[in-house]
């Protein structure tokens, strides 16, 4: 049972009052609900976070359909026993296995206390579990069976069908309910690569000059965005950087929410112009046909922020007393809201993958180190 006063009781009280059929929107729901505002909610500007997690997971649970637009059809009630870990999960769950309300009035694994007997079902037989004090009663009723043979040889009997056919028909039955799972699926998939499309279309690039640039994507200070590099480029494809918007957001996601969820999180952010904290412009202005961009044309407010690509530049360094000379690998960028991108700090070729150096630690000349050199001589 739901405790009354929880966050999931209120989002599943609302959906029930109302009837199947019923359409409404997200600020229906947001407004309809008391969601925590906490610290870090206020700090992202996400007040609805929890809210929409729930509606997410329910409408996975088979509860509601995309509609619209931030509309939402209920398809189904939400039984008093269905708790908000049943429809997302908890941990060391095992078999982790999500509610759905088509698992309503099925029984699942039987326990120590039940026992797994088989009943005749229009023309077909399945397992049911049933608690073992239950038995007698129903072997009673002639529709249940404590072998599986004995229930198909009866339903042959009062049938007139071979049991051989009439486990053929059923099978038939069964593939074709899978193909329409595999449909739901495709379906699945194709509303999953149209947020991918819409994201990509909308989020804000930076990145090297280049008449022919492909596409990474990385996020900047918890801040997603693409980034245009040369085609020769090698992308680290990890949680940093990666080739694949739907991968990085899968990973930046982890396990603590579905992917989807994160990018409609950002899809709204942007959507409301509140995601960079800057005015959107529209991602048809950020293309680049075959030109290269001037750096002087390259201002904060342009589609396109410049930063130079460092990475297999030959650089000298001072650690533990000696002089290094190494290659750049790779490095970050730091962005902020208002400024002009600058480097981070940058990890050399043959260093382990927490060794990262501060760029301003970085010279890239002879020259610059001799004079460094001399300038200390000189102090003393």
């Amino acid at each position: 049972m739901r405790k009354h006063n929880s966050l999931f009781n209120q989002v599943c009280t609302f959906i029930n009052v109302r009837p199947i059929g019923t359409v409404f929107t997200n600020d229906e729901l947001y407004s309809s609900v008391d969601e925590n505002p906490s610290a870090w909610k206020r700090r992202e500007k996400d007040l609805n976070y929890t809210t929409r997690f729930y509606r997410y997971w329910l409408m996975k649970a088979g509860v509601l359909e995309k509609f619209g637009k931030k509309t939402w059809k209920i398809v189904a009630h939400v039984p008093d026993h269905v708790e908000s870990h049943h429809v997302w999960g908890r941990k060391r769950r095992i078999p982790y296995q999500l509610w759905h309300i088509s698992h309503e009035n099925k029984i699942n694994k039987p326990s120590d206390e039940e026992i797994t007997i088989f009943k005749i079902i229009d023309k077909h037989v399945e397992p049911v579990n049933i608690f073992k004090t239950q038995v007698g009663a129903l072997l009673s009723t002639g529709s249940y069976f404590e072998d599986e043979m004995d229930a198909w040889y009866f339903l042959s009997i009062g049938t007139g069908v071979a049991v051989e056919s009439l486990k053929d028909t059923w099978k038939k039955t069964q593939d074709f309910a899978n193909e329409i799972v595999e449909m739901d699926k495709s379906h699945l998939e194709q509303e999953e690569n149209e947020i991918i499309e819409r994201l990509s279309g909308l989020l804000l690039t930076i990145g090297i000059k280049s008449n022919f640039p492909k596409t990474i994507y990385q996020f900047i200070s918890g801040k997603l965005f693409a980034k245009k590099v040369s085609e020769n480029t090698i992308c680290n494809n990890d949680n940093f950087e990666n080739e694949s918007l739907k991968r990085l957001l899968q990973l930046e996601a982890g396990h603590k929410l579905p992917w989807t969820i994160l990018a409609e999180d950002i899809l709204e952010s942007i959507e409301m112009d509140t995601y960079y904290d800057l005015p959107m412009i529209d991602s048809s202005e950020y293309r680049i046909k075959n030109e290269v961009t001037k750096t002087s044309e390259v201002k904060i407010d342009k589609s396109f922020i410049t930063i130079d690509d460092i990475r297999g530049r030959e650089v000298y360094y001072f650690r533990h007393k000696e002089w290094y000379k190494g290659k750049v690998a790779t490095f970050n960028i730091s962005a902020t809201v208002g400024e002009n991108p600058t480097y981070g700090t940058v990890k050399l070729e043959g260093d382990d993958a927490s060794s990262w150096i501060k760029y301003s630690d970085l010279l890239f000349s002879k020259e610059e180190v001799i004079a460094q050199f001399t300038q200390t001589l000189n102090s003393l």
